[in-house]
């Protein structure tokens, strides 16, 4: 079963939720833009607006700080931590705006404050809390699914946090008190100064700045998706109440408070919505539990009275089953015998395959050897001849120059087939020079013949093998070169050898277009039947990886009995011939 995410930073954002949010912040952008081009009027004031807005603010900040902080002591995630602690920061600088409001417990407001502190603790207010918005964006495990990262106990890190907040609040309200004097004056009375308006402006682009960052990430979590619908209805109150407006108690000033109050209850009550959803799910598990008790009670009773008739009939068929037994002994030795005959068969027939393929080798190299030492020989002997035709046949008869020009190029075309129809039957360089160098002289001529760049790789750099084996890998290695120049369109192969006491390892790559294994069809199934029936007589094992557009790996591991003479020392090959 799918587990459910229990964290809003965690749960990705369904299309549901997404329409209901862009409903939702086009209703705001709607609103305020009926709203901005009669912000500048002036109102009445109305003496309870602010004793009633502002404790409404501190409270619902204040839950949910406390909602937040309970998600986080769940799920040990660092961004809700930090979220948690901008709302904390937010409640305490709206209770301290409210406190300092003037006309509201006093003349010039409570804690010290003086004609500024008011204004510019709105504006630190606002700015603060996007700046902590923007440390949740950027926190380390920000996105959904992420691991959380906050190591010790959660209890610390939330005092900690709560403790951080609180001195930015007092730090800030200490700037707004005591540091009156070397703010510059925004507000004169209740009208606004021209001063207020780059400040203003300023709060408002860093409110689009945070609307930007938390809008951008991906994949989009609710906690995102709500939280940018509370940056919009943050960016109008800024905008309504600080920048469109004509000073304290216009249309527009209401008009930013009511996006205030909007935007500090949205995360509230979408917290609330899905706490409700969890406990409906809690109790709904519960009662399933109930019902899964109940029901797996009923059948262990049920199991009860059918293993008390059971143990009846067991007791009955114990002794036919010791007899069965006795009898399934007898066949498992039978069958023990006759895997053991058809494995010694297998390997009679693994053998004779063997000799027939050392067979095979042993004429073809005897084939190859009279194609090399007689008809190659017989072949350069009329070539001297015809030689001397030429050199000896007048100058004036034309038709007999050109039909030995003819005659002396088919003889080339007949040498240059010859030794390839010997090389192709048994490379001479194999019994000649040894494994190692017909191994390099293979490469060499693979590059060379098809333009396809051909790395070697031997360790140790030279090392020979006793036949059969130094055939079947000299083999092995030719017929996945020839796939790879028919089939693979490559333009890159890498060959490694590896020799050690007990076996040897080929490795072959290629860059080329790769095919599916499993439904290999024609030449190249047929070349990897044979590649695999010649790893199989010598009892090795291959694996041959390959998908489309991304090359095939060919690895064959042989084992080399201990009779095996060692790898030889590292030794200086001789050249191979053209």
């Amino acid at each position: 079963m799918r587990e459910v995410p229990i964290l809003l930073s965690s749960q990705p954002a369904d299309d549901v939720q997404k329409r209901v949010a862009a409903i939702a912040l086009a209703a705001t952008v709607l609103v305020f833009l009926l709203v901005v081009p009669f912000a500048h009027r002036p109102l009445t004031r109305h003496p309870l607006f602010i004793p009633v807005y502002q404790p409404l603010v501190v409270f619902c900040d204040l839950m949910t700080a406390v909602l937040l902080l309970s998600q986080f002591a769940t799920g040990n995630a660092r961004p809700i931590l930090v979220l948690a602690g901008g709302y904390l920061f937010s409640a305490l600088m709206a209770l301290f705006h409210l406190l300092s409001f003037p006309g509201l417990f006093s003349e010039t407001g409570l804690l010290g404050a003086g004609p500024q502190t008011t204004a510019w603790l709105y504006f630190l207010w606002r700015v603060g809390f996007v700046v902590a918005t923007l440390a949740y964006t950027f926190a380390p495990d920000h996105r959904p699914g992420s691991p959380p990262r906050i190591r010790g106990r959660p209890t610390s890190a939330m005092a900690f946090t709560c403790l951080a907040a609180a001195a930015a609040a007092v730090g800030l309200l200490v700037l707004a008190t005591r540091g009156h004097g070397v703010l510059p004056p925004i507000v004169h009375g209740n009208d606004d100064l021209p001063a207020k308006l780059p400040v203003a402006w300023t709060a408002l682009l860093i409110a689009l700045a945070g609307l930007a960052a938390i809008a951008r990430r991906r994949p989009l979590s609710v906690l995102d998706l709500w939280l940018t619908v509370v940056l919009g209805s943050w960016a109008c109150d800024v905008a309504l109440s600080a920048v469109f407006n004509a000073g304290r108690f216009s249309l527009g000033w209401y008009a930013g408070r009511a996006y205030g109050i909007v935007a500090s209850s949205i995360l509230l009550v979408v917290l609330v919505f899905e706490n409700t959803k969890l406990y409906r799910r809690l109790a709904e598990s519960y009662v399933s539990e109930r019902r899964q008790r109940a029901l797996v009670e009923r059948r262990t009773r049920e199991l009860d009275e059918l293993n008390r008739s059971l143990e009846h009939r067991i007791s009955l068929r114990t002794s036919q089953i010791e007899a069965s037994n006795r009898r399934l002994a007898d066949e498992v030795a039978e069958r023990q015998r006759a895997e053991g005959a058809l494995r010694s068969a297998q390997e009679e027939v693994r053998q004779l395959a063997m000799l027939g393929e050392t067979a095979r080798e042993q004429e073809k190299s005897r084939v190859a050897r009279e194609l090399h030492d007689e008809l190659d020989q017989s072949l350069y002997a009329l070539k001297v001849e015809l030689k001397w035709l030429e050199d000896h046949c007048p100058d004036q008869d034309h038709h007999a120059k050109s039909i030995m020009s003819s005659m002396r190029e088919v003889l080339d075309a007949t040498m240059i087939a010859t030794r390839r129809i010997a090389a192709d039957l048994r490379p001479l360089i194999l019994d000649e020079l040894g494994f190692a160098a017909a191994i390099e002289s293979l490469a060499q001529n693979f590059e060379h013949y098809h333009g396809i760049a051909c790395t070697l790789e031997m360790d140790p750099a030279a090392f020979d093998l006793d036949e059969p084996y130094s055939t079947t890998v000299f083999r092995i290695l030719q017929e996945s070169l020839t796939n790879i120049a028919r089939h693979s369109g490559a333009s890159k192969a890498e060959v490694r050898l590896t020799r050690t006491q007990d076996q040897v390892r080929l490795h072959v790559h290629d860059d080329g277009g790769g095919f599916d294994t499993t439904q290999a069809v024609g030449a190249a199934s047929f070349g990897l039947a044979g590649l695999r029936e010649r790893v199989h007589l010598i009892a090795g094992t291959v694996s041959i990886a390959s998908e489309p557009g991304h090359g095939t790996t060919i690895d064959v591991t042989i084992p080399i009995p201990a009779a095996s003479h060692p790898p030889s020392p590292e030794r200086d090959p001789s050249p191979v011939p053209e």
